[in-house]
C-alpha cells in the first residue's frame, strides 16, 4: 500500500507523464501505439490491483484512517485529486483512439487502446459515486459504505 504522500505524488506523475509521452510522437502507428501502452502501463501501477481495490484506497484515504466515526472530516481533496488525474489520462487516451483510428481504422493497436479506456472508465465510474456520496457528507459516505452500497463494493 502507498502512504498518502506517495500516492497523491503518483497521480501528478502520471498526468504529467501521460502528456509528455503523446506529445512526442504525434502521427507514427506505431509511436501513437507506444504511448498508450506507456499510459496502460501507468495505470496498471497505479491500481495497483483492481479498480474495486482502488477505490476502497481512495475511500480509506478520503475518510479520517483514524476515526470511523460517521462525522469525521473528510479528505474531499483525496477524491477529487484521483478523479482529476484519471480524468486527464482518459482525456488523452482518447485523443490517441482517434488518431489511431484514422491511421489504421479498428485493428489490434485500437482494440488495445480501447481496452485502456475501459478500464479507466470503470474506475473513473467508482470514485465518482464516491464523489457524488461524499457530497452529501461525510456521515452519509460512512453510512454507505457500511451498508455495503458504494459501487466498488458490488465489484
Amino acid at each position: 500500500m502507498k502512504s498518502e504522500c506517495e500516492y497523491i505524488s503518483s497521480l501528478f506523475e502520471v498526468t504529467s507523464s501521460s502528456n509528455s509521452l503523446v506529445s512526442l510522437s504525434r502521427d507514427s502507428l506505431e509511436g501513437l501505439s507506444a504511448s498508450a501502452q506507456a499510459i496502460d502501463t501507468e495505470l496498471t501501477e497505479l491500481l495497483s490491483g483492481t479498480p474495486a481495490e482502488y477505490a476502497e484506497l481512495i475511500y480509506n484515504t478520503c475518510i479520517s484512517v483514524s476515526s470511523t466515526s460517521p462525522t469525521a472530516p473528510l479528505r474531499f481533496e483525496v477524491v477529487s485529486n484521483a478523479l482529476g488525474a484519471l480524468n486527464s489520462m482518459q482525456v488523452t487516451v482518447v485523443g490517441l483512439m482517434d488518431k489511431i483510428l484514422q491511421i489504421e481504422g479498428v485493428g489490434n493497436v485500437y482494440r488495445t487502446v480501447e481496452g485502456t479506456n475501459r478500464r479507466l472508465k470503470e474506475v473513473v465510474k467508482l470514485l465518482e459515486d464516491i464523489h457524488c456520496t461524499a457530497l452529501l457528507g461525510a456521515e452519509e459516505l460512512v453510512g454507505t459504505h457500511r451498508r455495503g452500497e458504494l459501487l466498488f463494493q458490488y465489484n
